[in-house]
């Protein structure tokens, strides 16, 4: 007889991630659908190397050759889920760039049953994964507007589906040289199982004297075929010099009674050509927090 999967370690996971059932049938499809982040910010602002697994429109133009990034993604204890992104953005010319990215989650050492909801003997740990690809181009289109396009490919683990969806996105980002420095992005992606779309709106302004202090507000919105209702996320950052900076927030996540409120809380470090930061977001329904480290280089 086929072993079973011991549901009792994924309870918490299903919960957290299928939204207290608030999803539709498409959710259930991608329980391992981990975001890949590097700030609290709106998903469609995201900007440089991360952009890949978001808005392409907002990858921009390297001032060097390009950027290359590592994220580290730790899950709750109680899920055993973890993850890790690479990415790199590479300029071909002075208004374009390509970038690619791979990222990969799993749930690890799951005890696999026989005939039971215990563990049995002698049977090996299940460990479920999903792997996706990204591939982006964007193009500059005067000082103020970039718009691309990106493909990705996913693939689930045979015990969470074992197909492959291919999803096709596109972007764009304004920055106008207005006062207090709005920006503007927006994205669409479509495979099978439906449309996502995400969009957000910040501003800024240079604090002090001497404007050694940056203050940054964003917005973001995100909308998906794989739950109803539409998350928010909002977030105001601080940071000094382009050197060092802090970012807070609350991300609203749809649910079967509303939407759940939970803080969102980061720090970021610049030396040189390196960055590094940590990112804190609690997953809803309790279940724990998500980290997320970022190793960053210019080149």
């Amino acid at each position: 007889m086929r072993n079973r999967i011991n549901l009792q370690r994924l309870r918490p996971l299903f919960s957290a991630l299928a939204l207290a059932g608030a999803a539709g049938p498409a959710a259930a499809q991608r329980l391992l659908d981990l975001p890949m982040r590097a700030g609290a910010g709106a998903d469609a602002l995201a900007a440089g190397a991360i952009a890949v697994f978001w808005n392409p429109g907002s990858l921009g133009i390297p001032a060097g050759r390009g950027e290359a990034l590592a994220i580290d993604v730790r899950g709750p204890s109680s899920t055993s889920l973890d993850g890790i992104g690479l990415a790199a953005v590479v300029r071909l010319d002075p208004q374009t760039a390509v970038a690619a990215g791979v990222q990969r989650v799993s749930v690890d050492e799951i005890e696999a049953t026989s005939t039971s909801p215990l563990p049995g003997e002698g049977t090996a740990p299940i460990d479920l994964a999903e792997n996706a690809f990204s591939f982006a181009a964007l193009r500059s289109i005067g000082p103020t507007m970039s718009v691309g396009v990106n493909v990705l490919y996913a693939r689930a683990s045979d015990y969470v589906g074992g197909s492959g969806d291919v999803a096709i996105g596109t972007g764009f980002r304004w920055t106008p040289a207005w006062k207090f420095s709005p920006a503007l992005a927006a994205g669409v992606r479509h495979d099978e199982q439906g449309t996502d779309w995400f969009a957000g709106a910040a501003v800024s302004r240079a604090l002090g004297r001497d404007s050694v202090w940056t203050a940054r507000a964003e917005y973001g919105v995100r909308g998906s075929a794989r739950f109803r209702g539409m998350s928010h996320r909002t977030a105001l950052f601080a940071s000094w010099r382009d050197r060092f900076g802090v970012s807070a927030g609350v991300a609203a996540e749809p649910g079967a009674d509303g939407h759940t409120f939970k803080p969102v809380m980061g720090v970021g470090l610049r030396l040189s050509r390196y960055q590094l930061s940590v990112l804190r977001e609690d997953l809803p329904n309790g279940v724990g927090a998500v980290h997320s480290f970022r190793l960053g280089v210019s080149f």
